[in-house]
């Protein structure tokens, strides 16, 4: 187990959605050391398809949630605490 010292610092990303509103719910958390992907598909929009292999699925919701994070980062509610 990792022991960390001092106070962790978590960056909450959400996408400001009604359902993320509701549950207070934030779709990636960073806390500095790792980040943790919530409630993501791994459903391919530039083509809107869904990889039958889970590795591929895997790998898309990484993209996604990337891609969003870079074409978004204005308007995403980045929340420290």
């Amino acid at each position: 187990m990792l022991e960390r010292k001092g106070v962790v610092t978590r960056n909450k990303y959400s996408l400001d959605s009604d359902f993320e509103k509701l549950l207070n719910y934030s779709r990636v958390v960073d806390d500095g050391e790792w980040v943790f992907i919530s409630g993501c598909s791994g459903f391919d929009y530039t083509d809107m398809t869904i990889a039958e292999s889970m590795t591929e699925q895997t790998q898309q919701v990484f993209s996604n949630t990337l891609n969003e994070r870079k074409s978004r980062m204005p308007q995403i509610q980045g929340d420290r605490g």
